[in-house]
């Protein structure tokens, strides 16, 4: 929106747009970090690996919530089940008997593909000046 300013005022309307710029696009970045975690986790659900042997599957288990305060907010996306079994499922463990279980990769592709998909919606949330 244009507006009027004289020479005295500039550098006051330049730092308050500067402001309210800076506000719509941390907005904008704090609204699609969550959009992406919780696709993410959604995409876990679907992905991981399913047991037979009990009612509580390890898939199901996979949860998202805000971490941090003040300028360090961000969202982690969890296993609150079964957090035990993440390492162990995603890179495989060794078996009493001496055998070795292999790894089902399911989460390291799901955290690739929505970090780069969060790193290009902050871009274009940049561009657009936070709208």
């Amino acid at each position: 929106m244009a507006r009027t300013v004289s020479v005295d005022d500039l550098a006051d309307a330049i730092v308050e747009e500067v402001k309210t710029y800076t506000n719509d696009v941390s907005q904008g970045i704090e609204k699609e970090a969550k959009k992406t975690a919780n696709e993410a986790k959604n995409e876990l659900k679907q992905t991981s690996p399913r047991s037979d042997n009990d009612g509580e599957h390890y898939a199901d288990g996979w949860s998202r919530k805000k971490t941090g305060r003040g300028d360090e907010v961000g969202h982690t996306v969890y296993n609150k089940e079964k957090p035990q079994l993440t390492h162990l499922l995603e890179d495989g463990h060794l078996n009493r008997d001496g055998s070795r279980t292999p790894g089902q990769k399911h989460i390291e592709p799901v955290e690739k593909k929505y970090s780069e998909l969060f790193e290009q919606r902050v871009e274009e949330v940049i561009k657009k000046g936070g709208e």
